[in-house]
């Protein structure tokens, strides 16, 4: 069979870091698994220390299903999906981009109250807090910041509750 094209190339290590399987990688460049395999390993290989064990879980139809569906809505492969799942179970907790993009919004508008009361405190301490208008307009700044960081706070906070059932099945039925 003809080598790997550049693009090929590009697309395999593009595929394994969305998490997809040998197997997948191979069908959608084309290509049969042993063809994949050398590839398909050394982009594998920054990760070939922690992900090199295999394990085996049984599942019922339902938990499968539930299992295949969410991947698709999530655009993962199946290991993925239970990847995640086990950090999560285990609060190894995966922080996404939108979390993560929250969370420095929340930073940034604690750091601005924070410059906003060291101001007021500064004009306090120096006895110049007469009740201005220019001292009210850094009062109002302060809360107007901090209504900010509790919205930002309210959006990590629902990020992270929407994160919480990652599997829609009862975990009450064990099949072994």
């Amino acid at each position: 069979m003809a080598a790997f094209s550049s693009e090929e190339r590009q697309a395999l290590r593009r595929l394994v870091a969305e998490g997809k399987s040998r197997d997948e990688v191979a069908a959608a460049l084309g290509r049969s698994g042993p063809a994949v395999a050398r590839l398909y390993q050394a982009a594998r290989q920054p990760e070939a220390t922690t992900r090199g064990h295999t394990v085996t879980v049984r599942l019922t139809t339902a938990e499968m299903e539930a299992l295949q569906a969410l991947a698709a809505e999530r655009g993962r492969s199946k290991n993925a999906v239970m990847r995640s799942a086990l950090r999560q179970g285990a609060a190894m907790v995966e922080i996404d981009r939108e979390v993560i993009a929250a969370l420095r919004d929340v930073r940034n508008q604690i750091a601005a109250i924070g410059r906003n009361l060291n101001q007021l405190t500064e004009l306090a301490n120096a006895d110049r807090l007469k009740g201005n208008p220019g001292d009210a307009r850094t009062i109002a700044k302060a809360l107007a910041a901090a209504d900010l960081a509790t919205g930002a706070a309210t959006r990590v906070i629902e990020a992270a509750r929407a994160k919480v059932n990652i599997l829609p099945w009862d975990e009450g039925e064990d099949e072994t």
